[in-house]
């Protein structure tokens, strides 16, 4: 067994915790944003004004939802572990665009958010973090070449025609997932960051030094039964704590 890797805890209980955990953990929610958090009206007061500029841009209700539903469970599941309201938290971005907690000024809390389709990722721990979700069904396998180097791409042509895209999702995730940790963006060369799978579902990760920092471990699951999804940190990590699916509205319920 690696030493340096993470026990895996899949949580039955979905009530938020509040804001004591133990050093050296992550907790993983996933949320199904297809629903708005108790209607929209109350669910967009709690949204800043950047998030409701964003908001004004999309022109579908349906995408007008998801964000709406998105951005606010992001907020509920901050505000349990600040004990803070949801509405009262203030995000900022890093030099390469990477949101993070200002206010409350004195919280050591990170976190990180990835969105597809309806699904969405929710990474949250008292260190750095990135986290990547992906559907898998019509994964742009066109442009494997530009994502993997040759090492990644001939174990991935040795899935089998039923596997490839889930294969090709699963990898894509845990580079992504790598990148948002350090905050390199899109701009890197995807074929210059380097995986190592050290055991099951566990990746060691590596970009280049002057644009990502140092090597990451990264997490590769299931969100759902279409959706792939992965975590990235640096150093170790004791524990990853994965909570069940919830549907936006419940976390009123659970909060």
């Amino acid at each position: 067994m690696h030493p340096h890797l993470p026990t895996i805890s899949y949580q039955i209980d979905a009530r938020l915790k509040g804001n004591i955990w133990p050093l050296s953990r992550v907790d993983v929610w996933r949320i199904d944003a297809s629903s708005l958090v108790d209607g929209s009206v109350r669910s967009m007061k709690t949204l800043d004004r950047d998030e409701l500029s964003t908001l004004s841009g999309l022109k579908f209700p349906d995408l007008k939802t998801k964000y709406i539903s998105a951005h606010v469970s992001v907020r509920i599941i901050l505000a349990s572990y600040l004990g803070c309201d949801p509405g009262g938290i203030r995000f900022a971005r890093g030099r390469r665009g990477k949101p993070f907690i200002s206010y409350p000024t004195d919280t050591r809390l990170y976190f990180n958010m990835s969105r597809s389709g309806a699904s969405v990722l929710v990474a949250v721990s008292n260190g750095m973090i990135g986290a990547d979700a992906e559907r898998c069904a019509g994964a742009p396998l066109e442009i494997a070449p530009d994502i993997f180097n040759s090492n990644e791409l001939e174990k991935l042509n040795a899935s089998g025609s039923a596997e490839i895209e889930c294969a090709f999702t699963a990898l894509w995730t845990v580079k992504e997932s790598y990148l948002k940790l350090s905050g390199s963006g899109l701009g890197v060369d995807l074929t210059k960051v380097r995986t190592r799978n050290v055991r099951s579902s566990f990746w060691e990760v590596e970009g280049p030094p002057d644009i990502c920092g140092s090597p990451a471990t990264a997490y590769q699951f299931a969100m759902d039964k279409n959706c792939s999804a992965a975590i990235s940190w640096y150093g170790q990590v004791a524990e990853i704590c994965v909570y069940p699916m919830l549907s936006a509205s419940a976390l009123v319920d659970v909060a």
